[in-house]
């Protein structure tokens, strides 16, 4: 008679199995990440559609034959709209062809690349310097929170 006046207690949930933190926040920051470059290179692509005039008629000047300026668009690909356009760019920079100089008229990469190793070095050496700095402070931060709050850290 007991066992029908008794309540069942909880069920308990089957145990979840979540992600390590450091895992979850790394692939977050990933996330922010490449969200923020699509998001900048969206702005920079809107941007430069806003600008007055186009690229044919900054090459060609503005004594071009409409001929001439219309085989430039389209050789330039500037007749696309603009979604077809940026997603046309977007597809050949993932695959690493990032275009032609209208400039210099070599290929974007030939421009970038010798400077993007002068970037690298400057990268590592600012993580190096940065790490130990962090860990210098941190041992300090350490050592002061050992002796107590009253007593200031010098």
């Amino acid at each position: 008679m007991t066992d029908l006046l008794t309540v069942p207690g909880p069920v308990a949930e089957p145990e979840r199995r979540t992600a390590h933190p450091v895992r979850a926040l790394l692939l977050s920051r990933i996330a922010t990440g490449v969200a923020s470059v699509i998001l900048i290179s969206i702005i920079v692509y809107v941007a430069t559609l806003v600008l007055p005039g186009d690229a044919a008629t900054a090459i060609l000047g503005q004594q071009a034959t409409p001929e001439r300026l219309a085989a430039l668009r389209d050789q330039l690909h500037l007749n696309q709209t603009p979604v077809a356009g940026y997603l046309s760019w977007a597809t050949a920079a993932l695959q690493g062809d990032f275009g032609t100089s209208l400039t210099q008229n070599v290929p974007v990469w030939d421009i970038v690349g010798p400077r993007l190793a002068n970037s690298t070095v400057l990268i590592a050496f600012s993580a190096i310097i940065s790490t130990i700095l962090g860990v210098l402070l941190g041992m300090w931060a350490a050592a002061c929170a050992t002796r107590g709050s009253t007593t200031p850290c010098r």
